[in-house]
């Protein structure tokens, strides 16, 4: 699985031929799609926090007093990061938690992080992210998670869904009008 940064800077440039490439790779590893695709929103992130990084070089523009900052930031961070390990922790017992052995069931879906939004990962990394940019009282690395936020909801986390519908059909949907995207 070779993920290009090249990739993610086309998104920037051309939204249209991004998702064109993006759907490309997702059709070569069809088993692994969901991850791949939560791979690809994962390394967008990253990119970024990398770009607000330079924009904050150049332009560094404080948000709070000081004082607030570093609490602020470092709770945001334990949130974030207790968030995702519960996810993650979550995710890897999806076998275990299931009604049956056979057939999937909208509860099945509903465990841990997963009874009050379909996608806990990425409002942890969201929180982590906002906390860096509090403990470093940056606009910009505060704005970017913001921006990847939106733009991994509209890119990768509907492709993500429309694959889950079609892994799991009905009871998906059944999740999904149950369990809002977010919060």
């Amino acid at each position: 699985m070779s993920v290009r940064i090249g990739a993610y800077m086309d998104l920037l440039k051309n939204l249209g031929d991004f998702n064109r490439k993006l759907d490309a790779e997702i059709k070569q590893h069809k088993n692994g799609a969901v991850h791949q695709l939560l791979a690809h929103s994962y390394l967008f992130y990253l990119l970024m926090m990398v770009v607000g990084l330079f924009v904050d070089m150049a332009w560094p523009v404080e948000v709070v007093p000081s004082d607030f900052t570093g609490p602020i930031g470092f709770g945001l961070l334990v949130l974030g990061s207790a968030l995702i390990y519960w996810a993650q922790k979550t995710s890897a017992n999806f076998a275990k938690n299931r009604r049956s052995k056979g057939a999937i069931y909208a509860e099945d879906f509903k465990h841990g992080p997963y009874m009050w939004s379909r996608n806990p990962t990425h409002i942890g990394l969201l929180l982590i992210l906002v906390g860096f940019g509090f403990s470093e009282n940056s606009l910009f690395l505060m704005l970017t998670p913001l921006l990847s936020f939106l733009v991994t909801y509209y890119v990768f986390i509907k492709r993500e869904e429309s694959i889950l519908v079609e892994r799991y059909k009905d009871e998906y949907l059944k999740y999904k009008n149950q369990v809002r995207t977010w919060f």
